[in-house]
């Protein structure tokens, strides 16, 4: 080499190939084959079982997959032991196992795959991590799929391997349908195992026709011994999540590439007679694969310079004589018999289905207005840019999009050239459960086609609103030449002209206003108009915004919500994720989204809880996500505080009823409170009515702080504690103190939390040998007790320097 580098020969490995007699004959002659030159003494050759690294991965026969990951499960256990020295809380805790087992596990289970018994070990340590068990069996108070959940769901995002795992599978099935340029080089090798494990009555057809079970109709034997582990695992992952081919537009180009053989829209009345004479012939004669080909094949029967006989001869039956047809004609009309299987919105042969008509936009004429995304962008020629995962159509009238009222066949070309509307969104209480919202839609003074609308309370939002007079306004005008809608909502505009195709893609997994969001795709890309955005200054004297603005306020008063048509949504929202434009982190969250979600009896009822008390303190009912986000999020409460809210509204702590079934010896019993009698020792026990906890001196010191600020403090109750993090303190007037608010958080938070912490060291007392009923309110326990929460509930107003105290 002219670098001077020397091939190093000590390090090179050799891993023998073929059956176990193949192997074992190369390692005792110690050549490729025998007539071979003979491998170089200083070459180590693999012998069986043995393990074989090569750029990160592992090779060789008979050894064990779990071996090979015993080096990262050590690497996970000792990192995670680190990080439990420092006391993390159980966020801490959660997000360090996401990060640790994510990061050390992502790149080997890519390339290697992860085995059943190394994710139940991997398990196994992120829960005993999470719950800081120190390889105790002790049951969670809090079950690890809560942990799981998004933070505006209840959870704290800790990673779900399994459901990563499938979404690496997935990504695996994504570079299997690339598109024949961007094709890895293994596909090549992947497709014929792939179609050799068909089915057999699948398999009436050349192994090379069986490009996709997910672009046609046939089906993969799992358990062959001939799949490879990997290709098994993604294929079953596929089918778990109902992959396939589900176009949104079925477009001529898209007919013509289908393969024809178990074309996936074939009708489910017939029968796929491909092993006959004539399908053999264009199977392994003509070597067709597309429903192009088999439709080019039908009509050369009606060219001009054919005749309807075998003595024919025009040039395509010269050709197909020479290419060995017997009898070209017959072949011809077996075709096209064959081609009369397909529904008829996939035959290239219907009249119906020609291209939309969908008028080019007149640049004079477009007055400042942005035209809707390329719609063709959406309709790909290619069969596998049109591979979705997650698709979700429980009935078969969701599996198109719904049709027309009226057949615009039999309708006059336009009703109208040009309509323009006004659109906009009103809502009080926005970002609550009390909200109310509108949509409104102004043509003119007095037009009758003027609307006010109300939301239905559940989706009630500003940016709901917004939408829905957009979307009404293109379900209102379906034969209007150029729709122009004029709005003053970027996020409606956006989503109008550039943001759809995107989040449809997607599957609207990142969204919320997911019916509404869908419904308008689907009418967008319906549509024959040419839809056009402009985008005006809010409440700035526009004469057109400012009439639409008061419908939609109108709207909004409404006693009775107005019945919205989300119908093409629904079909839009089943078709999940395009999995060409999708990244493991997508893939991941949409998996997660539609896992069973389980809500716990006693969560839901804490829930409604602070919500009402919230509501009767700040005069708006709060969201159950904003509850979860003041528990996440913020800095005005400590973290170990949030973590303790977040506890007390799963009833996560192990307190009370936790007991009832573990501890059952009426000399140990822990769920009742030995020093006050209760027959249960709940969080309002500890909180507002335990003589050992301290909470009688710690209220008193709040009381004491609170009333230097003069302000009116709410009535606290177990409901205002875990909702503290939403509490608004307000003036006679309603607005809003800042400081005050903030200061009572604060004094609110750190008394709870030096209440908790009094109750447990009055429990480890007793643990310690210490009889409970010598810790009452006057022993010197009770008044160090005492003391602690003194010093905890004044010194953190004092570090943060609140005025109002201070």
């Amino acid at each position: 080499m002219a670098s001077g580098a020397r091939f190093n020969i000590e390090k090179t490995v050799v891993i023998p190939l073929g059956s176990k007699r193949q192997r074992a004959e190369m390692h005792r002659l110690r050549r490729y084959h025998p007539d071979s030159e003979p491998i170089p003494p200083g070459i180590h050759i693999a012998g069986e079982g043995e393990m074989v690294r090569l750029l990160g991965s592992y090779y060789g026969y008979g050894f064990d997959q779990v071996e090979v990951w015993q080096p990262t499960i050590e690497k996970v256990r000792a990192t995670l032991g680190r990080w439990g020295r420092h006391r993390p809380t159980l966020a801490g805790r959660c997000r360090a196992a996401t990060a640790i087992v994510g990061s050390f596990t992502q790149y080997l289970t890519r390339v290697q795959g992860m085995p059943d018994a190394t994710v139940l070990a991997l398990e196994k340590i992120i829960d005993d991590f999470v719950f800081n068990k120190n390889g105790e069996r002790i049951n969670n108070a809090v079950a690890i799929a809560t942990l799981k959940a998004p933070l505006n769901e209840g959870g704290f995002k800790l990673i779900d391997l399994r459901s990563r795992n499938e979404a690496i599978a997935l990504m695996v099935l994504q570079r299997y349908h690339s598109p024949a340029d961007k094709r890895p080089i293994w596909v090549a090798v992947a497709e014929p195992l792939v179609a050799a494990a068909a089915v057999s009555r699948f398999q009436n057809v050349a192994p090379s026709l069986l490009k996709s079970p997910l672009t046609q109709q046939w089906r993969v034997f799992l358990q062959s011994k001939s799949l490879p582990p990997v290709l098994k695992n993604m294929l079953s992952v596929a089918a778990k999540y109902n992959a396939h081919c589900a176009p949104m537009t079925i477009t001529p180009e898209l007919r013509d590439s289908m393969p024809f053989w178990y074309h996936i829209g074939r009708r489910p009345d017939t029968r796929a007679l491909y092993g006959d004479k004539w399908g053999v012939c264009q199977q392994r004669v003509h070597h067709f694969s597309t429903t192009k080909q088999m439709v080019d094949h039908a009509r050369k029967n009606d060219a001009p310079d054919h005749q309807m006989s075998q003595s024919c001869d025009c040039y395509a039956c010269y050709n197909d004589r020479l290419t060995g047809c017997d009898n070209p004609i017959e072949c011809r009309r077996n075709a096209s018999t064959k081609l009369d299987s397909l529904a008829a919105v996939w035959d290239p042969r219907s009249d119906a289905n020609r291209a939309p008509h969908r008028t080019t936009p007149n640049p004079e004429t477009t007055g400042g207005f942005t035209e809707t995304w390329n719609r063709s962008i959406t309709e790909h020629g290619d069969p596998t840019h049109h591979v979705r995962v997650l698709v979700d159509w429980k009935k078969e009238e969701q599996r198109t999009l719904p049709a027309a009222d009226i057949a615009p066949l039999l309708l006059p070309a336009w009703d109208s050239p040009r309509t323009t509307v006004y659109t906009d969104g009103s809502c009080s209480a926005n970002g609550t459960a009390s909200a109310r919202a509108g949509s409104g839609l102004w043509y003119g003074d007095g037009d009758t086609r003027n609307a006010a609308i109300r939301i239905p309370t559940k989706m009630a939002s500003n940016n709901v609103g917004e939408l829905v007079a957009a979307l009404v306004a293109i379900q209102k005008n379906p034969r209007t030449q150029y729709l122009d809608i004029v709005s003053d909502s970027k996020y409606t505009i956006d989503a109008l002209t550039t943001l759809l195709p995107r989040w449809a893609d997607e599957g609207f997994t990142h969204c919320k206003n997911v019916p509404i969001l869908a419904a308008m795709y689907g009418e967008v890309i319906s549509s024959d108009s040419t839809i056009r955005t402009k985008k005006v200054k809010g409440h700035s004297g526009d004469a057109g915004n400012d009439a639409a603005d008061a419908l939609a306020a109108a709207g909004a008063e409404k006693e009775m919500p107005d019945r919205l048509d989300l119908r093409k949504g629904v079909f839009i929202q089943g078709t999940g994720v395009r999995l060409a434009a999708a990244t493991q982190s997508l893939l991941y969250r949409a998996i997660r989204r539609r896992v069973n979600k389980h809500a716990r009896a006693r969560t839901t009822a804490n829930i409604e809880s602070v919500q009402s008390v919230i509501e009767e303190i700040n005069g708006e009912k709060p969201l159950e996500s904003a509850i979860w986000d003041s528990l996440g999020k913020g800095t005005t409460l400590t973290k170990k505080a949030k973590v303790f809210l977040w506890k007390a509204v799963h009833e996560g702590h192990k307190i009370g009823i936790y007991w009832e079934k573990i501890d059952s010896n009426p000399l140990t019993a822990r769920m009742p409170c030995a020093l006050c009698q209760a027959p249960v020792e709940s969080m309002v026990h500890i909180l507002f009515e335990c003589r050992a906890s301290g909470q009688e001196t710690a209220w008193q010191v709040f009381n004491e702080l609170w009333d230097r600020t003069g302000k009116v403090k709410p009535y606290i109750t177990m409901g205002t504690v875990m909702g503290i993090g939403l509490v608004l303190i307000k003036n006679e007037r309603g607005k809003v103190l800042t400081g005050a608010t903030r200061l009572f958080r604060i004094l609110v938070s750190e008394t709870m939390y030096s209440i908790w912490l009094n109750r447990c060291d009055w429990r480890n007392q007793d643990r310690k040998g210490q009889r409970p009923c010598e810790n009452t309110p006057t022993s010197r326990g009770a008044k160090q007790n005492a003391q602690r929460g003194q010093h905890e509930t004044t010194e953190r107003p004092y570090l943060d320097k609140s005025p109002v105290i201070w």
